[in-house]
């Protein structure tokens, strides 16, 4: 509450100062003192300040206040947090604001576009050929002149990781990798997130790439909103049916790389995992964002970035979902 009354009040003293520089001489410098300013307040100031610039659509949202009444239940992952979004609830909270790297978590981005802006029954035709990727990135195989549903390239995206499918959704949707990226960065200052920036739409590797903890708790409730994601999600593997550039029918399997999905790992009893997204890379670690529901059907959404190891990612999830 204190830090909360210095903030208003500096504002306060700023704006002052900067009304009497028109006949006294705060000096010219006053709007870069006030566009300073502006960049710490959003600094300082909780999501629950952030949220009330936002209209009634914010409702729905949790907020965190103080991440210190958390401490004494540490995970030991670095930056995690836990939300009841049914009675909108911040459960558990570490270093939430934290910029990190969130790899392939970053197809929710993608494919919220993909669901708000394009028609996922469209056909598409292959233009992308991978090159250039890191030696680890995931692809799904698609070549030039494969053609299928744009839908199958989001399951492909969501289900797999598939990087290809993601750069393919990118140039299906707005023409080319440059334009969607920028779509995604304005999407995602729609969304209020303050921690986010795009460079591409796979999550891969690459420099003013990055988001936060509550940034993808952001995201991805909004990608909840669309039963065509919360039913992607929950797959535990997808078929995909397309046609080569021959003409020639294929079909492939991909498995989801969420191991709760697959029967690698556990829940805590009680809990029932509905689906997520993971995200790897050397540099970003292991990621995980879910969406479970306990025994009473009420929802959450749970978020670990930067875990050292799958196995840690995993144990680590489970101690965050005991929490509920």
């Amino acid at each position: 509450m204190r830090k909360k009354r210095f903030i208003y009040t500096l504002a306060a003293v700023l704006l002052m100062c900067s009304a009497a520089s028109v006949g006294a001489g705060c000096g010219k410098s006053s709007p870069a003192l006030l566009d300073s300013f502006g960049t710490h307040l959003d600094t300082l100031m909780t999501s629950k300040d952030k949220l009330s610039k936002m209209d009634g659509a914010a409702a729905d949202l949790c907020v965190i206040e103080n991440e210190d009444e958390f401490s004494e239940n540490d995970i030991e992952a670095p930056a995690g947090a836990l939300f009841n979004i049914t009675d909108q609830k911040t459960l558990y909270s570490k270093n939430a604001n934290d910029e990190r790297e969130i790899a392939s978590i970053t197809k929710i981005m993608t494919a919220l576009l993909a669901m708000k802006y394009a028609d996922l029954s469209q056909e598409v035709t292959i233009s992308y050929t991978p090159e250039g990727l890191e030696s680890s990135a995931v692809l799904c195989g698609f070549e030039q002149g494969d053609k299928m549903m744009l839908s199958s390239l989001l399951s492909a995206a969501l289900i797999y990781s598939g990087n290809d499918a993601a750069i393919d959704i990118a140039i299906a949707v707005a023409g080319s990798q440059e334009a969607f990226v920028d779509m995604m960065n304005q999407e995602s200052k729609e969304l209020m997130t303050s921690h986010t920036h795009f460079a591409n739409p796979t999550g891969l590797t690459q420099s003013k790439h990055y988001s936060s903890v509550y940034d993808v708790y952001l995201m991805f409730q909004e990608c909840l909103k669309y039963p065509t994601f919360r039913d992607i999600i929950a797959r535990g593997s997808f078929l995909c049916y397309y046609t080569n550039a021959a003409g020639e029918n294929v079909t492939k399997n991909f498995n989801s790389t969420n191991q709760y999905l697959v029967g690698a790992y556990t829940p805590p009893d009680g809990i029932t995992v509905i689906g997520g997204k993971t995200g790897h890379t050397n540099t970003a670690g292991y990621n995980l964002v879910v969406l479970v529901q306990d025994s009473h059907h009420k929802e959450y959404v749970a978020v670990i970035l930067g875990a050292a190891t799958k196995d840690e990612l995993y144990n680590q999830m489970n101690t965050l979902l005991s929490k509920i």
